[in-house]
């Protein structure tokens, strides 16, 4: 799984926004994919609903120059009577995030990361967490998962204090406080720090010795280009080219989480019109939940060749 980096953009938000065991699938059958435009952002409808909902394919850190609002975006906002992110926005400023995510930061069981590498493996991953971390406590017993995260802050952080970076759950969140508009989340911090546990620590060891040994710039660019030309089942390949369907980190990172989140969504929209904002790479696939709301009833129709509205909101 090379593609730590850039797909953490699409899956996480935890992280980004507060500065994805056996590998049998043993899930029900997959839900029949649909034929996808090319299109981050759908109206949902149908299936009882009185009025329409959005799904927006978000990338959490996106390059300044690359952030663009899609067609349509305008009419979600204007419509909405509230705004759900992954994680609810009014509590990613609070301290606690920060603390939760401490909290839950350290391996079980006095587990260290010298007994998830060889010698080898250790002396090269031990020289670069100096190189790039510096003195943190306790490192050795920080999840391998938790420690690339923190390398990528620190170069997603030194790219947006430069004014390099965006984040569309941010730009979101100004229009919803500019427009009192409400918000929440899917799940929480809590939630999110849990499926760290739910990858075993060697897997997450050999991630990050991935993470550090490739450059992935050219996995980044690569990821950008399909995402500026909104081509969700291209994105979705490339996720299945290091997340296969039936592996450990697809179940743990996407379709747990999708089927997770799919009845969530409909209580939601059962109250009102929701503009809902989740990574791009949760839209696509079969276990996507494009596909996952199709088969619960829903319409799905691709804002890309929606007609345009008369909206409130101008991006």
């Amino acid at each position: 799984m090379k593609r730590l980096k850039p797909l953490l953009y699409l899956f996480f938000s935890v992280f980004s926004l507060a500065g994805c065991v056996s590998s049998k699938n043993t899930m029900a059958p997959p839900a029949e994919a649909i034929p996808l435009h090319d299109a981050l952002l759908w109206r949902i409808e149908g299936n009882g609903l009185r009025h329409p909902s959005y799904l927006f394919g978000t990338m959490h850190l996106i390059p300044a120059e690359d952030f663009f609002w899609p067609k349509g975006m305008e009419e979600a906002i204007s419509n909405a009577d509230k705004m759900v992110f992954e994680i609810d926005m009014d509590k990613m400023s609070s301290p606690l995030v920060y603390l939760s995510v401490l909290s839950k930061s350290l391996m079980r069981n006095d587990t260290t990361l010298k007994m998830l590498l060889s010698p080898e493996e250790y002396a090269e991953v031990s020289a670069q967490l100096k190189e790039k971390l510096g003195k943190i406590p306790f490192v050795e017993r920080v999840k391998p998962f938790f420690l690339s995260e923190l390398i990528n802050m620190q170069e997603e952080n030194a790219f947006s204090n430069k004014g390099n970076q965006m984040s569309y759950e941010k730009e979101l969140y100004k229009f919803a406080k500019e427009y009192h508009i409400k918000s929440d989340g899917l799940e929480t911090v809590k939630q999110q720090m849990s499926y760290f546990d739910k990858i075993p620590y060697r897997l997450q060891a050999q991630m990050l010795l991935e993470s550090i040994r490739h450059d992935e710039e050219e996995e980044t660019n690569r990821l950008l280009s399909l995402y500026r030309q909104q081509k969700i089942s291209a994105l979705s390949a490339l996720i299945r080219e290091d997340m296969p369907d039936n592996s450990v980190y697809a179940r743990v990172l996407l379709s747990d989480r999708n089927r997770r989140w799919v009845p969530i969504m409909a209580q939601y929209m059962r109250k009102g019109s929701i503009l809902f904002a989740v990574g791009a790479g949760h839209l696509g696939g079969n276990n996507g939940l494009l596909a996952l709301l199709k088969a619960s009833g829903y319409r799905l129709i691709p804002m890309s060749i929606s007609r345009r509205k008369r909206n409130r909101i101008k991006l």
